[in-house]
């Protein structure tokens, strides 16, 4: 069966009242990959000969059913690997974030947005002499209720708790971020009770999570120019990142569990601090928080420290407010995240943003007069900041597919001469080696056979890979020794430490009176080092063995895939092992204290190289080498005369030819993944089926705070959400599998059965729960039997 992972990585937009609509098709997206993970452990259970019963309801059930419906001919499984939120996407981005690490429900969060978030209980009170000269303006206050839209002027609650709030305490901020934040927490707290000790996170992969924060005062960035020597600016923007990494062998490390409840219920009251409705957000807000609701912050400094970057500054306790204010719509911190990712299977890469309020097609702006003082003022306040375009973005995407495409054609060129070259070695030593140390020869040999093949450009190419590892030890050193800037005076500075690096591992020679490089002698260097070049031999080995799924003589063995699956599930496994070199766990006080002297002593020099002596001890890369070459000898070994064998094993020895030709254009490029990056958007007015024309969401009134002043708006909005979600994800499930399979003839969303089952499973699920709804409900079922019957 053919093996395929869509990996999704979101993006979720400020929107004040408008998450309510987010938190609905985050619900959506949560329950899509509990069922894909569901199904995958039904086919492994399936592929040892055993079946299992599994308890799924709702719409959990109907993308397990339509992902299962794949079967034989795909076998799809979807991750969401990266999420990246600000303002009110950013309080969803949390919650679904840690919903995905530990297996948790959102039931608690969707009480939280449809029963609290309203305004009488989220308002400050009233006090002093205003709580009664207020009220007197109301008359003036119903007037202007006239002017905001026949929904708001219509609805009597929405008119009365407009009134009150139009009463409440001026000039100071009407909402309470304490009270917001305590109900984050007691919602955390009551997801934490169904936590079993389980993740949706596949084995070996990570889940990233960014929050976008402004940061009030700033802090001062240093920028090295030729005259001056720098300049200093002020960066406003903070970006929080959290992680959950379910590695193997250890289990889940995450930093979204119940002992980080404190920092992420902080990053979510901070980014969606929106001016002038919550005050802003600081560290002592969170501890009173955090002591009404009787929890502690056990990793406050690290916190403080190592995620928030804001430790004992010289403003002392910083101020943090809407994140949208410096970067609503947050790309950049999720294509940075996903550019570099692997993946065990055949990846198809998606990124969906969440737009709750689109510009409709062929909208054009409002009359072409030009706009009064006040006008412009509050436009650059308010409304201009926050419509930041995304084309920038959306254009690095394309940039980044280009390079992958370019990436693709010179990586296609290169692999038939690699096979070629190594053909030639193997047919000095025998065709296929009779034992390990036969195999550990020829791939050792295979080094300096690629060095002679590469000619002068070997020359080029070595310094490449001398300057990148100077540059990851460097940074590894800095790392050891806790080092976050450098001292002033000191020359204390990653880029001398880099310089100091490539002497200390660069030998040179005498050729005709002249200095050259001693190629063989650097090469042996860099190999004691060089983790990275071992990682993108064992993620192109992957890569070559993924193709193999199609090979005829894979195809219909379900033990040739069993073991290919095992054989993928170990070179993972080394490189877990060998990205561990550089953490700062993996290393003993020896080297630490090595590294912390290098900022100490005159003799640079001799201290780099003591370092890296003592780095090579402590990294026993030549271990991880040899119990590498074993993995594949006993791959290659147990696939028997399989020509895919001999394939996997000169992809595995051929590896040193093909990265000669390749690291230079991967540097280039800047790429180092063959797969592009596709875009889709997840919106009111892109899902039609059920409402033409696309939805209308009630929240998007009074400056998009209007689901916060109606019960039934706050419900209307979340029911789109999931209705919406479901329609898009079935469009995209369907989409890759057609692709993936060369369908001609594709099912249209109105002839989809299990769509129609999807939807009306939401509705059954939601007619109970969602209390002013039930015609929303009974037009929607109408229109799904109107419009699936036409093909079901």
């Amino acid at each position: 069966m053919r093996q395929l992972e869509l990996r999704l990585g979101l993006v979720l937009y400020g929107g004040v009242s408008l998450a309510i609509y987010m938190h609905g098709v985050t619900r959506e997206l949560l329950n899509l990959q509990r069922a894909s993970r569901a199904l995958h452990r039904v086919l492994k259970e399936r592929l040892q000969g055993v079946e299992i019963d599994l308890e799924l309801d709702g719409s959990v059930q109907a993308y397990y059913d339509l992902l299962e419906s794949f079967s034989p001919k795909l076998d799809m499984r979807v991750v969401i690997d990266a999420i990246s939120g600000v303002s009110a996407g950013g309080i969803n981005a949390i919650m679904l974030a840690r919903a995905l690490a530990h297996d948790l429900p959102l039931k608690h969060h969707s009480d939280l947005w449809l029963t609290l978030a309203d305004v009488n209980k989220l308002a400050n009170e009233m006090y002093g002499f205003r709580k009664y000269a207020k009220p007197a303006v109301a008359p003036l206050v119903d007037k202007l209720l006239l002017l905001m839209g026949r929904d708001v002027s219509n609805n009597a609650e929405t008119r009365s708790k407009l009134r009150d709030f139009l009463s409440s305490n001026w000039f100071t901020a009407p909402f309470s971020g304490e009270r917001f934040a305590g109900w984050m927490v007691k919602a955390c707290k009551a997801m934490d009770e169904y936590d079993r000790g389980t993740t949706l996170i596949p084995s070996g992969q990570r889940l990233e999570l960014f929050v976008t924060l402004t940061d009030f005062y700033g802090v001062t960035r240093r920028i090295a120019l030729r005259d001056p020597e720098f300049v200093e600016e002020l960066d406003h923007r903070r970006i929080l990142k959290f992680s959950a990494h379910h590695k193997v062998p250890g289990g889940l490390e995450s930093q979204m569990g119940s002992d980080y409840i404190p920092d992420l219920v902080f990053a979510a009251r901070a980014t969606s601090s929106f001016p002038g409705a919550f005050k802003p957000m600081r560290i002592a807000e969170m501890d009173s928080i955090l002591a009404a609701n009787d929890l502690e912050w056990n990793n406050k400094d690290a916190f403080i420290k190592d995620i928030l970057h804001a430790h004992h500054d010289e403003k002392g306790d910083r101020i943090f407010m809407d994140g949208g204010l410096v970067m609503n719509k947050p790309f950049e911190p999720l294509i940075e995240s996903i550019a570099h990712r692997s993946a065990e299977r055949e990846v198809v890469r998606r990124l969906l943003y969440l737009d709750p309020k689109p510009l409709a097609l062929g909208a054009v702006p409002a009359e072409p007069k030009p706009p009064g003082f006040f006008r412009s003022v509050f436009a650059s306040l308010s409304r201009l900041p926050h419509n930041r375009p995304i084309g920038d973005e959306l254009q690095e995407i394309v940039n980044i597919n280009m390079k992958v495409q370019r990436l693709k054609e010179v990586a296609d060129a290169a692999l038939p001469m690699v096979r070629r070259e190594v053909r030639v070695l193997l047919g000095k030593h025998g065709y296929l080696p009779e034992t390990e140390r036969d195999f550990s020869g020829i791939h050792q040999g295979a080094d300096l056979a690629a060095m002679e093949q590469a000619g002068f450009a070997n020359a080029g190419y070595l310094q490449l890979r001398l300057r990148h590892l100077a540059q990851r030890l460097a940074s590894l050193i800095f790392l050891l020794s806790d080092t976050q800037q450098a001292e002033e005076g000191s020359g204390w500075t990653q880029e001398r430490v880099e310089e100091l690096v490539v002497n200390a591992l660069t030998f040179s020679q005498k050729v005709g009176g002249e200095v050259q490089l001693d190629q063989a002698k650097t090469l042996s260097e860099l190999k004691r080092l060089d983790v990275d070049y071992r990682v993108r031999q064992l993620r192109f080995l992957i890569e070559q063995i993924n193709t193999f799924y199609h090979h005829e003589e894979i195809v219909g063995s379900i033990e040739c895939v069993r073991h290919l699956d095992a054989f993928k599930r170990d070179l993972y496994l080394q490189i877990t092992h060998l990205r561990s070199r550089y953490s700062r766990v993996f290393y003993g006080k020896q080297t630490i204290h090595l590294a912390e002297l290098l900022k100490k002593t005159g003799q640079r020099r001799n201290a780099v190289g003591e370092v890296l002596g003592l780095l090579f001890v402590r990294m026993g890369l030549p271990d991880l080498d040899r119990l590498t070459d074993s993995i594949v000898f006993e791959g290659v070994e147990r696939l028997g005369g399989l020509r895919v064998a001999q394939e996997i094993l000169e992809a595995y020895i051929g590896f040193p030819f093909f990265d000669t030709s390749m690291f230079p254009v991967q540097q280039a490029l800047n790429a180092f993944e063959l797969r592009k990056i596709e875009v889709g958007r997840i919106s009111p007015i892109d899902a039609q089926l059920l409402c033409p024309g696309g939805v209308q969401l009630k929240g998007a009134q009074l400056q998009m705070f209007g689901a916060f002043f109606n019960e039934g708006w706050r419900e209307h909005d979340y029911l789109w959400g999931r209705l919406n979600a479901a329609e898009q994800l079935v469009r995209l499930l369907r989409d890759v599998y057609d692709t993936h399979d060369g369908t001609v003839q594709r099912i249209k969303p109105e002839g989809d059965g299990h769509l129609r089952i999807l939807l009306n499973e939401i509705l059954d699920e939601e007619e109970g729960h969602l209390k002013t709804q039930s015609k929303l409900i009974q037009t929607c079922r109408e229109r799904i039997d109107t419009v699936f019957s036409k093909s079901c």
